[in-house]
């Protein structure tokens, strides 16, 4: 229960930083798919090693991971943008 409700918080965060960046526009919305995309893409990698050793919780983990992974491109892609 605690690996989900962390990620509960991520995916909440992650809606927020998206929301502020949306609210600037084209730029904003395009940088935001950026950074989904990059979401989609460490989930998908991390799902693929983690599920066959983990299961269930190596899902949850994923996606907790990639979330993860998505704020950080958020923070550091941020100041160049």
């Amino acid at each position: 229960m605690f690996i989900f409700a962390i990620t509960s918080i991520l995916v909440t965060w992650y809606g927020i930083y998206a929301w502020i960046f949306n609210s600037q526009g084209n730029k904003g919305v395009k940088f935001t798919l950026l950074g989904t995309g990059t979401i989609a893409i460490a989930n998908i990698l991390l799902n693929i090693y983690l599920i066959p050793h983990y299961g269930l919780y190596g899902a949850i983990v994923a996606t907790a991971f990639a979330y993860c992974v998505g704020m950080l491109f958020f923070i550091f892609a941020e100041k160049i943008y």
